[in-house]
């Protein structure tokens, strides 16, 4: 995490956990648009699952019928 932090300047964006609860997703992104997506599993090891470019921030959108 650090050197997410310090060497590409990726801050968190978002989180979740597994669907059995096993492990959290973390997604950090940076403003150049440099992104990495680390699982953490219970037992506390940790593993960047993906990384790329070109991330971008989308709007939140409200739940229900798009009218």
């Amino acid at each position: 995490i650090e050197k997410l932090e310090d060497k590409y300047k990726e801050v968190p964006v978002g989180l979740g956990l597994s669907q059995n609860n096993k492990a959290a997703f973390e997604i950090y992104a940076s403003e150049k648009g440099t992104w990495t997506v680390v699982m953490t599993m219970t037992n506390g090891l940790a593993c960047v699952m993906a990384a790329g470019h070109s991330w971008e921030d989308l709007p939140k959108q409200l739940a229900g019928p798009v009218t």
